[in-house]
């Protein structure tokens, strides 16, 4: 009988549900077009931080180190002075965690991952929301990730988990216009909930 309950729960695998929150990033430094530069989220009322839904799956390799599979379905806007874009997309990756340091259940660690990512974009002008045409409107490319996260444990084999990641995406039409920079930059912000199983 007490073979049967340590062999129950084993806290290799788990799950992991969050809220999603995408800002898109300025990032000019492959910029062409100077009279409608790289858009950012908030750049004024036209763009705003979106939100969207990740669930990852994964197993922990040891006390440092986990790895799995990711999806995200989120919503991303972004404007400059001139013109503004929505879209949607998502996300499917692998990851690795690698714990940094605990202090007492707070442990910090960072992310690494690399995946696909399949958008839809359409592009307004900030002036009189009409709209834009494109040269870039969905598309599929790679991205790769890095970025640092908190997870606080809790009891019964859970944990809250908060996350900071940039996103690099390999294709500048991922705002719906390509310019052929071959690149964009987007970050989530998430929170939400770990579960050992």
């Amino acid at each position: 009988m007490p073979f049967i309950a340590t062999t129950q729960i084993t806290d290799d695998l788990f799950l992991e549900f969050n809220m999603v929150f995408v800002n898109d990033l300025e990032y000019m430094n492959k910029d062409i077009n100077l009279f409608s530069p790289d858009m950012s989220s908030g750049h004024n009322n036209k763009s705003e931080i979106e939100q969207g839904v990740n669930i990852s799956f994964g197993y922990n390799f040891s006390n440092k180190l986990s790895y799995g599979v990711s999806y995200i379905d989120a919503d991303i806007s972004a404007s400059n002075d001139i013109e503004y874009f929505v879209g949607n997309f998502n996300d499917k990756s692998v990851f690795a965690n690698y714990n940094l340091y605990a202090i007492q259940k707070l442990v910090c660690f960072a992310h690494a991952s690399v995946g696909t990512v399949e958008y839809e974009a359409s592009r307004f002008l900030v002036y009189d929301d009409s709209k834009l045409p494109i040269n870039s409107p969905n598309g599929k490319a790679n991205k790769k990730a890095l970025g640092l996260g908190l997870q606080m444990v809790l009891k019964n084999h859970t944990a809250i988990v908060a996350k900071y990641i940039i996103n690099e995406i390999e294709d500048d039409g991922f705002d719906g216009w390509d310019y052929g920079s071959g690149v964009d930059r987007y970050a989530t912000m998430s929170i939400g909930l770990k579960m050992n199983l």
